[in-house]
């Protein structure tokens, strides 16, 4: 009989592990701000440049000075024309996402800085990992729009009510771009539950260089929406939009830092409460409850389990004057314990 208790125990504490896992995949889940989307380098191959050449100098410099300047601010760019000829000349651009600290934007552009390097070797080129950009050039591009290479990239999935959730998305995400136009550091992020599909947390950030007008910041994150709602079919579950001036993505996962997301408003009397980027936290107290509700309920079911097999027991005895079926102490203390660790977990 102790076997078959400590058999269900054990079952018990894998469904709700596995169960939490699901239902709390902030923690440790967040992607790799390191891993590269997308790459270019100039015009492959037509205008590569020498070793040893003043560029060659001149773009070292640059990056250098990109890389060691970024982690104060999140942004920097940097020039250098040392040299005779006005075609070694370099400009370069390093963004980081608004959400990294200083150590993990000051790693993400090394990173990219150093996976540039090795593969591109031309008199222009960028690199866009998950958590920062970096661009040179042999012309100055700073606030230039008219850089037209863009990339779209959709995800898979597709949602239970693919025209509701894109709705919902496309909402999301114009929310967000136009924050982010009136941001100071041209970033916004947010998270909101889907409508239709509560089990859905549409996360969103929209970006711009630093270096950006307000006004070149919404249209470049206006023409973002319009390519990915052209490319990306309805009901897709993520999708992010990727240019040299600014970048626009959403999904159902959280891939960026969810603390930076400012609490919901306490409501005024009388009103329920909206649905604003505080509404996961509020969500995570509903899930936490039921979890320690489905634990409190598992263990209730053991108690009773236990407490009928001791009465048999006792009946057995008085009838037949023997001991029935061993129960074990045992198992009495690893019932406490169990009880003390899960509520002591999820309490």
């Amino acid at each position: 009989m102790a076997m078959k208790m400590k058999q269900l125990i054990n079952c018990m504490l894998l469904i709700v592990g596995v169960w939490t896992h699901l239902y709390f995949p902030v923690a440790g889940q967040q992607e790799d701000y390191t891993g590269e989307i997308w790459r270019g380098c100039g015009n492959s191959g037509k205008n590569e440049f020498t070793n040893g050449s003043a560029f060659q100098r001149n773009l070292n410099h640059v990056l250098d000075s990109l890389v060691g300047n970024v982690s104060s601010s999140g942004f920097n760019t940097s020039r250098v024309d040392e040299g005779q000829n006005s075609n070694s000349t370099v400009y370069g651009l390093v963004q980081c996402r608004g959400d990294l600290g200083s150590a993990d934007c000051k790693h993400c552009a090394a990173t990219a800085k150093a996976k540039l390097v090795q593969k591109c070797n031309d008199t222009s080129g960028f690199i866009n990992l998950n958590g920062c950009f970096l661009r040179y050039d042999s012309f100055n591009f700073y606030n230039d729009s008219s850089y037209s290479t863009q990339n779209v990239v959709c995800s898979k999935g597709n949602a239970s009510d693919p025209e509701q959730f894109t709705n919902d998305a496309e909402a999301r995400l114009a929310n967000t771009s136009n924050r982010a136009a009136e941001s100071p550091k041209l970033f916004a992020a947010d998270s909101v539950h889907d409508v239709i599909s509560p089990s859905y947390q549409i996360y969103s950030t929209a970006q711009c260089n630093r270096d950006m007008s307000r006004h070149s910041c919404n249209e470049c994150l206006a023409d973002g929406m319009s390519s990915i709602i052209e490319w990306c079919k309805t009901g897709a579950i993520g999708a992010r939009f990727l240019i040299s001036n600014c970048q626009l993505r959403f999904e159902t996962y959280p891939f960026f830092d969810v603390s930076i997301l400012s609490p919901a408003p306490a409501p005024s009397r009388g009103q329920s409460l909206p649905s604003t980027s505080g509404g996961k936290r509020s969500n995570v107290l509903r899930i936490t409850l039921g979890v320690v509700a489905t634990v409190v309920g598992s263990i209730a079911v053991i108690g009773l389990c236990k407490w009928n097999c001791v009465s048999r027991q006792k009946r057995w005895e008085q009838i037949y004057g023997t001991a029935g079926p061993e129960i074990g102490n045992s198992f009495s203390v690893r019932f406490i314990r169990l009880s003390c660790e899960l509520f002591t977990l999820f309490l």
